[in-house]
């Protein structure tokens, strides 16, 4: 089972979501750059990768659980 956090977390912001007690669960946060999302090109030196980053890795860490990355947002 993999659980999810809200969607602000594509945006940086770390979840407050409570401990999963279940050895089998992972965590699946979802991959969205709002400037992506609206038609702006990714941007190489932008923040989001690194924010993004720190988001999504402090609550898998301290619940020992997998991460898959597995819904990514931005348009062709």
């Amino acid at each position: 089972m993999f659980v999810e956090p809200t969607v602000i977390v594509g945006l940086g912001v770390p979840t407050k979501m409570g401990h999963i007690d279940d050895p089998h669960a992972g965590y699946a946060p979802h991959f969205y750059e709002t400037g992506m999302e609206t038609g702006a090109d990714y941007d190489p030196n932008g923040t989001f990768i690194p924010a993004y980053e720190a988001a999504i890795s402090d609550y898998p860490a301290r619940h020992r659980m997998p991460v898959i990355v597995g819904e990514w947002g931005g348009n062709p």
